[in-house]
């Protein structure tokens, strides 16, 4: 059989597999038809169930949601993206949470920034050197990740005031131009 195929070679313990099959009345050494995998049905209740947790908790992750449910992954996946509309995601960090009457103002000076660009080009940025205090913390904040919730497709995006409650900081001073740092002063404490 070897010799006459040019085909990948066959091997003996399949040649003799086959030979049992159709001593036993197969006509054919093509494979069975198989059912496949079974198919897993959401019903109502675990619906409710997976709804009921996220209700109560928002930042619940699909893993806690399985070990609680004894459900599979891609069961409660399922029934999160498909039957309740949900997806995981992250608040925004934003400096502050502004008002109105702030957002207009910085809409304002942007907009006049833009028209300074629009005459004066690359010249007019690279003459720009800016300035920020920060304080640099001595603990890691929650990441995006790890603050983030399931929200419907229809709500809006999520937002979080970046927190600063730490036990120790340290303040800078940061001076950078265009090209990048010139100056990172750390200010004495006190």
């Amino acid at each position: 059989m070897n010799e006459a195929s040019s085909e990948t070679p066959v091997k003996r313990t399949l040649v003799y597999k086959w030979h049992k099959r159709f001593s036993e009345g197969r006509g054919s050494i093509c494979g069975d038809v198989r059912s496949g995998r079974p198919v897993s049905q959401t019903t109502e209740s675990d619906v409710k169930a997976v709804k009921n947790i996220v209700d109560a908790d928002r930042r619940v992750t699909l893993h806690e949601i399985c070990k609680m449910l004894d459900m599979s992954n891609g069961s409660v996946r399922r029934i999160m993206k498909d039957s309740l509309k949900m997806s995981r995601a992250s608040a925004r960090w934003v400096r502050r949470l502004l008002t109105e009457d702030e957002m207009s103002k910085r809409l304002l000076e942007s907009r006049r920034f833009l028209v300074r660009y629009e005459k004066k080009g690359n010249r007019f940025l690279e003459k720009i050197v800016t300035c920020d205090e920060t304080w640099l913390f001595y603990y890691d904040p929650k990441t995006k990740q790890q603050s983030s919730q399931w929200k419907t497709t229809g709500s809006p995006p999520l937002k979080k005031a970046r927190s600063s409650n730490s036990i120790g900081k340290h303040m800078f001073i940061v001076f950078f131009d265009v090209h990048g740092v010139i100056l990172l002063h750390a200010i004495p404490q006190g």
